[in-house]
């Protein structure tokens, strides 16, 4: 068996951009199993109390874009909001 420690060390003399692809092939690899993580009972409150408000007025949420848009103005990204815009038109967030 892969020692933890040593795969964990490997990972982080890699430049970021190399690190950042690794953290996505992981996190992709997780996607792919959907029992591979359980949500703790907060998480699923919170998913429930958002989707129930979703239902009571899908018109009150806000598309990615803009979700997105607001995002990295408040955190000060480089990328320009609205980039991507209509890629996932149908994601709905609640306010």
């Amino acid at each position: 068996m892969i020692n933890r420690q040593a795969v964990l060390d490997a990972a982080l003399t890699l430049p970021p951009e190399e690190r950042a692809d690794l953290v996505k092939e992981i996190w992709d690899s997780l996607a792919r199993d959907p029992g591979a993580l359980k949500l703790t009972p907060a998480q699923e409150a919170e998913l429930e109390r958002c989707w129930q408000a979703y239902l009571a007025d899908p018109k009150a949420g806000e598309d990615w874009a803009t979700t997105k848009g607001r995002a990295l103005l408040a955190h000060g990204s480089s990328e320009r909001p609205g980039a991507n815009a209509g890629k996932s038109n149908s994601d709905k967030r609640s306010r």
